[in-house]
């Protein structure tokens, strides 16, 4: 039997202490939780085992009238996990009747706990004329504020407390060590000493009481024709608390920290000890074991995604995510891939055009042979007509000049929009080298190229392309330039042309006459080409050079 007792004992003293060494100290499941219309939560709590453990400034009364009382005596209308309280304070008035007879108040004067002190959102506010108001607050630092208020007259009822019927402090830095705190206000004497105050008689009709009060700041909006008669019959205001666990920073606290899981800990910056919060993307009670839990913000409409659909909850936060083909942009809507058409027509030939050529120069050593039989088959039984070197009917071999020949009639080709060879042409231009050639020669180069192509603001370009396109058909093979330097011209041309924009009105001419090349990590190159005699798609190509 003493021995049972003795374990009973042990587990109970575990449970403590491992309560007392976590700092987590749970409410009874049983506390109230309401209070009229205002949510009590831990740390705060209106009975035993409902507040934080130590600290009696946690423990809330709520009254007969279903008011949440602080200390018994002020009125708490908000709590918040952030370490702030909206509680109700009373005003001061100081009033004189039409006899002028005073009817002085007492200095407000308020004790707060020591974890609670006044929130730097909060202004000390004083209506009336010819008055002064003042607050101080006492503890190890003491500090006053107050401010000045002059009318002899009814003041112009333009919303604005700006010292001319009311005034208020812009500054409210109270210490954060205060714990206690009073404040008033009363009339400017003038010199005169008889019976009547000049400056009472002056403004009692329309101000007989002045008032101070702290108000959170927004709180208050000065209405001359209202506030200086009777305040409007508002006796009490909110203001702004700041509180806080305990008196350590967080790593002074360390394991006794009361913070819940999905929190971190905080040191006060208004005032000694701590507050927890939630990690963002969390939401509930920092203080509670259980901690803050993640929020949907599919569910509760708290995403920026367009649309709703593509929103994806995750712990802490949501992604929006876009349909298979579908790219989000930077209005986290989804939209397909729009492809940039600003490229100009002789821009996008030359980029397919040096990628080709560079391809064909990395694989010009290992690829030669192959390359060549490959060619010699493709033009025996498709490119006699029109793009064949002459040479090879002399010599019967390809070189890298016929390829820079082939190339010079596929650019005329390009230039002008007409086929290699056509024989319903007249005789002089059914061979397209040759009638271009021509053409340029005799300044007749407007005639042949293509009205789609040629405008008013690339007319240099033109010439300048044609120009490449007649060296690289020239009759002798030695005359024709590398094709090195064919991509040098060609990448200096392409600089130039830069600012036209041809490919937005030619995009699908451009498409169909270049195909599509493509370049592997290997460096084979796929062109798919134009047989401008058949009509129809032709020639992949492997390598070459």
């Amino acid at each position: 039997m003493k021995f049972q007792e003795g374990v009973f004992l042990v587990v109970i003293f575990f449970l403590a202490y491992t309560q007392l060494v976590k700092g987590q100290h749970q409410p009874r499941e049983d506390c109230k939780l309401k209070c009229g219309n205002v949510t009590i939560e831990y740390p705060f709590g209106i009975s035993t085992d409902c507040y934080y453990p130590g600290d009696d400034n946690f423990n809330l009364t709520c009254d007969v009238e279903e008011k949440l009382l602080l200390f018994g005596i002020i009125q708490v209308t908000n709590i918040s996990h952030s370490g702030h309280v909206s509680a109700l304070f009373n005003r001061f008035a100081d009033c004189n009747d039409e006899q002028s007879d005073e009817t002085n108040g007492i200095a407000m004067e308020y004790r707060l706990g020591s974890s609670f002190s006044l929130s730097s959102n909060n202004k000390f506010t004083l209506v009336g004329c010819n008055a002064l108001s003042l607050l101080s607050t006492f503890g190890k630092q003491n500090y006053s504020t107050g401010c000045l208020s002059l009318c002899n007259s009814q003041p112009e009822a333009n919303g604005r407390c700006n010292g001319v019927g009311c005034c208020t402090t812009e500054d409210f830095s109270v210490p954060f060590d205060s714990d206690t705190f009073q404040f008033g206000s009363g009339r400017l004497r003038n010199q005169v000493n008889n019976s009547l105050d000049l400056f009472n008689t002056s403004v009692y009709q329309f101000n007989p009481c002045t008032y101070a009060f702290l108000v959170e700041d927004g709180k208050f909006n000065f209405d001359s024709s209202k506030d200086l008669k009777n305040l409007r019959n508002v006796t009490r205001f909110p203001v702004a608390l700041d509180w806080s666990i305990g008196n350590q920073t967080c790593e002074q606290a360390g394991s006794t920290r009361i913070c819940g899981k999905n929190s971190s800990c905080y040191n006060s910056t208004t005032r000694n000890g701590y507050i927890c919060k939630c990690y963002e993307g969390y939401d509930g009670n920092p203080y509670r074991s259980e901690g803050c839990k993640d929020i949907n913000e599919c569910i509760s409409d708290t995403h920026n995604c367009s649309d709703p659909k593509t929103c994806r909850n995750r712990d802490g936060g949501f992604d929006c995510k876009c349909p298979s083909g579908y790219d989000l942009n930077s209005s986290m809507s989804c939209t397909r891939p729009e492809y940039k058409r600003t490229r100009i027509f002789l821009v996008i030939i030359i980029g397919v055009l040096v990628l080709l050529l560079a391809a064909i120069c990395i694989q010009h050593a290992t690829k030669q042979r192959k390359y060549t039989k490959l060619r010699r088959q493709f033009f025996e039984q498709n490119g006699t007509l029109g793009y064949l070197d002459p040479e090879y009917y002399t010599t019967g071999l390809l070189n890298e000049k016929s390829d820079v020949y082939s190339f010079g009639v596929v650019l005329m080709e390009l230039l002008s929009g007409q086929k290699a060879l056509c024989f319903e042409r007249p005789q002089a231009s059914k061979h397209l080298v040759s009638y271009f050639v021509s053409a340029t020669e005799e300044n007749r180069l407007h005639e042949i190229i293509d009205d789609q192509v040629l405008n008013e603001d690339n007319q240099k370009e033109i010439q300048e392309a044609a120009r490449i396109a007649v060296e690289c058909t020239r009759l002798m093979g030695k005359e024709r330039p590398r094709m090195k330097e064919v991509a040098v011209e060609l990448e200096t041309l392409s600089v130039k042309t830069t600012k036209h924009n041809w490919s937005d009105q030619y995009r699908e001419e451009n498409l169909h006459l270049l195909g599509s090349n493509i370049v592997s990590s290997q460096g084979d190159t796929n062109s798919r080409g134009y047989d401008s005699v058949k009509n129809v798609a032709l020639l992949d190509i492997e390598a070459g050079r």
